[in-house]
C-alpha cells in the first residue's frame, strides 16, 4: 500500500489503462500516443472494459494540446455526455 508521503509515478500509459480497466468506467478518457501499437492495445483494453475512448495525435511540441486535445475535451465538456453506468457527467448549458 503507498504512504501518504510517497510520489505516485503512474508510469507509461499502458500502466495508466491496466489501472483503470480495474475500475467502474466514469468518464471518457481521451488517448494521446504517437505509439500506433499501443495506441490499439490501449483502445481494445479500455473499451473491453467499458470505457469509452477517443484519440488525438501529439505533434510540434505542445501546440497539439492547443489545436486538437482541448477540441475533443470541449466535445466532451458540451455534450450531455453519460457514463456508462448511466449517470449524467455534466449538462450542456445550450450554448
Amino acid at each position: 500500500m503507498r504512504q501518504h508521503n510517497e510520489i505516485f509515478d503512474p508510469g507509461t500509459g499502458r500502466d495508466v489503462v491496466d489501472y483503470l480497466i480495474t475500475r467502474t468506467p466514469a468518464c471518457p478518457v481521451i488517448l494521446h500516443t504517437t505509439n500506433h501499437t499501443a495506441r490499439e492495445g490501449m483502445t481494445f483494453a479500455l473499451e473491453s472494459s467499458g470505457w469509452k475512448t477517443s484519440y488525438v495525435r501529439p505533434y510540434n511540441d505542445l501546440e497539439w494540446i492547443k489545436e486538437v486535445w482541448s477540441v475533443e475535451v470541449e466535445k466532451y465538456l458540451g455534450a450531455n455526455i453519460l457514463n456508462p453506468n448511466g449517470a449524467r457527467l455534466r449538462e450542456s448549458n445550450g450554448a
